[in-house]
């Protein structure tokens, strides 16, 4: 039965795609599925219309677990679009808007731009 299949719990490859899920399971330093961190695992078995809940009981719970559960952000459809996209990416990682920044480190493209020149003449002088 369609709806029954529709209801069934799905793999986190199923709900990111095959490439998502390499891209996922190369961050997390996991060799398949099974080594994701749960959330994963229960955000895809979540399936829509309760993902935004996984996402935000899971929010909730890590800022419990470290007595902040006060500045948990509100996780609104379009944060878990990012979260789900790995929409993980930006300039400016205060931004949701441009994405989700899991890393200090930003990487820019320096190819044919200003900021590529300055950063290289930084380097250089580091050197």
């Amino acid at each position: 039965d369609r709806a029954q299949l529709a209801k069934a719990p799905k793999t986190v490859s199923e709900v990111l795609g095959a490439e998502a899920t390499r891209t996922l399971l190369a961050l997390c330093q996991a060799e398949d599925e099974a080594e994701l961190p749960s959330f994963w695992r229960d955000l895809a078995s979540a399936g829509l219309k309760r993902d935004r809940s996984t996402l935000q009981e899971a929010v909730l719970a890590r800022g419990r677990a470290q007595n902040m559960a006060e500045a948990a952000p509100i996780i609104t459809p379009d944060l878990v679009k990012k979260v789900v996209g790995l929409h993980w990416a930006g300039l400016n990682m205060d931004d949701l808007a441009e994405g989700i920044q899991p890393f200090v480190l930003v990487l820019h493209d320096y190819t044919n731009s200003d900021l590529g020149v300055e950063a290289q003449q930084r380097a250089d002088a580091y050197d």
